[in-house]
């Protein structure tokens, strides 16, 4: 009896809480589309429960999204102030963002996070982010010039509204 304990506690280490963990990080990764007039971006995103980033404006929720990801939806302009590192340089982002005729789906994000207590991040109105079968039209999506992950297992952190 005791080494049938053992064995069954032996199972369930190995085995059950490896797959428990393995389909509870399963839960925490949702495919998304933005979309942006005829085109469209497709990636992957972390439900990040510490993403608790709105537009200041709107009150839209933000997805943090690295470039590379959304890299095809924007204008060549857009694409020279994140490749030449111009995030800061005010006067050319408005000028890129008038030269793409997207001033109006201009913003700028304020953040705070452990490794920058003041930092802002540039983003774009979305004409629609697609999230499993939903249809979101008023999300704002923020571009973050480095990878989010280490092993690229996603390109984004998703705010936790955009799940409910």
């Amino acid at each position: 009896l005791a080494g049938a304990g053992v064995v069954t506690a032996l199972i369930i280490r190995l085995c059950l809480v490896p797959l428990y963990n393995y389909l509870e990080r399963k839960t925490l990764y949702h495919s998304f589309t933005v979309h942006v007039g005829d085109r469209s971006a497709e990636a992957v995103g972390l439900l990040d429960t510490g993403n608790e980033l709105y537009d200041p404006i709107t009150n839209y929720p933000v997805i943090v999204v690295q470039y590379s990801a959304v890299r095809e939806l924007l204008h060549e302009r857009i694409r020279e102030i994140f490749e030449k590192n111009l995030e800061d340089d005010l006067e050319n982002i408005y000028s890129g963002f008038k030269e793409a005729n997207w001033v109006s789906r201009l913003r700028l994000i304020p953040f705070s996070s452990l490794g920058k207590e003041k930092g802002m991040l540039l983003g774009f109105k979305a004409d629609g982010v697609t999230i499993g079968s939903r249809c979101l039209e008023n999300v704002i999506v923020a571009i973050y010039s480095k990878s989010l992950s280490e092993n690229g297992e996603y390109a984004a952190l998703l705010n936790p509204e955009l799940i409910k």
